[in-house]
C-alpha cells in the first residue's frame, strides 16, 4: 500500500520535472529567436525548412513531455487527495494547460518572427 506521503514525493518530482521541461523549452524558443534575428534573413529556403522542422519538432516533443509530467503529476495528487483525512480540498492542475498553450503560442510567436525577419517588405 503506498502512503498519501509518498504519493505526494512523485507528484513533487513530476512536477518538478514539469518546470525543467518548461524552462528547457523556453530555452530552446529563446534560441530560435537569437538564430531568427542573426541570420534569419540571410538562411535559404531549405536551410529555413531545416532548422523550422528541427525546431518544430523539438517543441512538439516538449510539450508532450510537459502533458504527461504535469498529468502524471495531477494523477498522483488526486490519488493521494483520495487517501487522505487531512486536506479539505481537491487538487487541480488546470495550471499545467497553461503553461502548454503558452509554449504552443510562442511557437507560432517564435515562427511568424522567422517569418518577418525574412521578409521584411511584408509589414
Amino acid at each position: 500500500m503506498v502512503t498519501e506521503a509518498e504519493l505526494l514525493e512523485n507528484a513533487g518530482i513530476f512536477w518538478s520535472n514539469f518546470v525543467t521541461t518548461f524552462g528547457l523549452g523556453i530555452t530552446v524558443i529563446s534560441g530560435y529567436l537569437i538564430v531568427a534575428y542573426a541570420v534569419g534573413a540571410s538562411l535559404t529556403r531549405s536551410q529555413v525548412i531545416l532548422v523550422n522542422v528541427i525546431f518544430f519538432g523539438t517543441m512538439a516533443f516538449i510539450v508532450v513531455g510537459l502533458n504527461g509530467f504535469g498529468g502524471t503529476a495531477a494523477d498522483l495528487e488526486g490519488a493521494a487527495w483520495a487517501l487522505t483525512t487531512q486536506r479539505t480540498f481537491e487538487p487541480t492542475a488546470w495550471g499545467r494547460w497553461g503553461v502548454m498553450i503558452f509554449i504552443v503560442l510562442c511557437v507560432f510567436a517564435a515562427l511568424k518572427f522567422m517569418i518577418d525577419v525574412r521578409h521584411p517588405e511584408a509589414k
